[in-house]
């Protein structure tokens, strides 16, 4: 009979001991889970920047015609673009010009890029 109480009381610590390592397991998972979808929406956000500031290298970054140009005065509008390649919403880029960026001659764009979920 003693024998029995014993062997009981080993189930229930086996029993323990693997819910404890399952649980760890799933937390070790839907981290992992987090992480890759972090990834993702950093990943979209580099190719929206590269979308909406792409153009602009190949059309306004020119030294002939930079003073003209909306980077070369600071006055780029609000853009809409579509959807890049695969991604089913559309885009509002804002634009913002800082020239003679710390004491240079070079100019900093920040482009903020807005949608809805």
């Amino acid at each position: 009979m003693k024998r029995n109480a014993v062997s009981l009381v080993e189930v229930i610590v086996a029993a323990l001991i693997i819910s404890l390592i399952m649980l760890g397991m799933a937390n070790i998972f839907l981290v992992a889970r987090r992480y890759l979808l972090h990834a993702k929406l950093r990943m979209t956000g580099g190719e929206l920047g590269h979308f909406f500031l792409d153009p602009l290298q190949k059309e306004q970054v020119r030294q002939d015609t930079w003073n003209t140009t909306c980077l070369g005065t600071g006055t780029c509008l609000d853009e809409t673009a579509g959807s890049p390649e695969g991604l089913d919403r559309s885009y509002t880029a804002h634009y913002t010009v800082t020239p003679n960026f710390s004491g240079t001659s070079l100019s900093k764009v920040k482009v903020e890029i807005n949608w809805t979920e």
